[in-house]
């Protein structure tokens, strides 16, 4: 996992994967990555699902598990950032603590901080067992849209997960 500040006072979130012996992937950028400035001490605050997948790019792709980044911040003003992995049953597993976790208070802006790596351990595929890449879904579309029940404003990559169909009813003032 990696980590920068920016100038706004948010605090970026990333995550590379590899397989034993590769070399890191490119980082991947959850919809929500963002610790806002002003989060409250204590609370953990998850990031948006990260699907892992084994020959990723062929049709008969395998998926191989989910995992999010989780951060809090704490009391000194230092994050706390950690790993979670996907269980069956949609819940989520033990926070996984790499030993380097701790995001500075007092980071300089724009410079990437890494933590050490978390192993995650996932289910075999079908496949050669190249797992570890991170795979976007081509045909979900990248844009923002407004909760209905909250106002807010939401990315439909961050509500998505592609466990279960949904059904988008769009509708425009013209």
């Amino acid at each position: 996992m990696l980590a920068r500040a920016h100038a706004d006072g948010q605090v970026e979130f990333v995550v590379q994967f590899r397989e034993d012996g590769d070399t890191w992937s490119e980082s991947a950028e959850p919809p929500r990555r963002f610790l806002p400035p002003g989060a409250e001490a204590g609370a953990w605050l998850a990031g948006s699902a990260l699907t892992i997948t084994a020959a990723a790019g062929t049709p008969a792709a395998y998926v191989a598990g989910e995992v999010r980044v989780v951060v809090q911040r704490l009391a000194d003003d230092r994050i706390e950032f950690a790993l979670q992995k996907r269980l069956p049953g949609e819940t989520w597993g033990e926070r996984l603590l790499p030993a380097q976790r701790f995001f500075p208070a007092d980071a300089t802006v724009g410079r990437w901080l890494n933590s050490s790596p978390v192993t995650v351990t996932l289910a075999a595929g079908p496949t050669d067992g190249t797992l570890g890449v991170v795979q976007a879904s081509e045909d979900l579309l990248d844009f923002d849209m407004t909760d209905v029940h909250s106002g807010e404003t939401v990315n439909i990559r961050s509500v998505v997960t592609g466990r279960t169909p949904l059904l988008f009813w769009l509708w425009s003032p013209y």
